[in-house]
């Protein structure tokens, strides 16, 4: 007796356009067949058997209602659900568009940035070679000086700092160019030097240098004596034996062994243009 739920199952299954034209379209295909059934048994049927058919049937009716009720309910639901789903992807299409225009600006100003960082590159590039030239040509110019200086101020500077940090090396050129003006300042305390004397032999003598152009030698144990002046680039030096207790005298005063007093120490000739012969 459920024969007609059934049928509407099967047909919602299918696919129908509309649950109406689903029950339409079974009693249009299957009304024969009913009708030739309900004759058959009426036929044959007591009346009791005839109402219990009827009450049968009724209820197959009720059921197939029901049905027809949740699949209404079923459809106004999917096409509530379909709806929304819809919106919600028009939404989603719209903040997308919305974010790849967005990414799409962004991308300009990236670009637009880059070409601009690219220019300031170029330009810090030839700042950094315009300031590493004249540092590159001052340490090479203190290099070159170093051995024109008194060996005790050429072994106290520091090497050129290899570094692409301009202001580091430019404060340790600084830093040297100070230490020479203080070496020219003040006369510092004799130095150990191997020179060769006037006898051809070489001798660990005493020196004083005063400034960066005049110095004084001693060695004590071959009685030598001598002063020295730069020129040309190297220091050359003048012997004389003459010289020899005055320039101890002053050795021992710069050492603490005497009390300080006035020497007349022998200095190189001045010639006109303020240069030593």
């Amino acid at each position: 007796m459920d024969i007609i739920p059934s049928l509407l199952r099967q047909k919602s299954q299918k696919g129908g356009s509309g649950i109406f034209d689903t029950i339409l379209d079974i009693v249009n295909k299957h009304l024969p067949f009913f009708i030739f059934l309900s004759l058959l048994s009426l036929a044959e049927s007591s009346p009791k058997e005839i109402a219990d058919y009827c009450h049968a049937l009724s209820g197959e009716l009720e059921a197939c209602k029901k049905y027809l009720i949740e699949c209404e309910t079923q459809q106004k639901d999917f096409i509530l659900r379909s709806q929304d789903r819809e919106k919600a992807v028009e939404k989603d299409n719209a903040r997308l568009k919305s974010e790849i225009e967005k990414l799409l600006k962004e991308k300009q100003l990236l670009l637009a940035a880059k070409g601009s960082l690219a220019a300031e590159h170029q330009s810090l590039a030839q700042t950094h070679a315009e300031c590493e030239r004249p540092i590159e040509q001052a340490e090479q110019t203190l290099e070159f000086q170093k051995a024109l200086l008194p060996n005790s101020l050429a072994e106290t500077l520091l090497p050129p700092l290899k570094s692409d940090d301009h202001a580091a090396r430019l404060r340790r050129f600084l830093d040297s160019l100070e230490a020479i003006r203080e070496f020219n300042r003040q006369a510092p305390p004799p130095v150990s030097h191997v020179i060769k004397g006037p006898d051809g032999i070489v001798h660990e003598f005493q020196i004083i240098y005063f400034g960066l152009s005049l110095a004084y030698a001693f060695c004590n144990e071959a009685e030598i004596a001598g002063m020295g002046i730069r020129q040309g680039g190297e220091w050359t030096w003048q012997w004389n034996s003459e010289w020899v207790p005055l320039i101890r005298k002053a050795f021992e005063i710069r050492i603490g062994k005497r009390p300080p007093e006035l020497l007349r120490l022998p200095m190189p000739p001045i010639s006109r243009g303020g240069e030593a012969k």
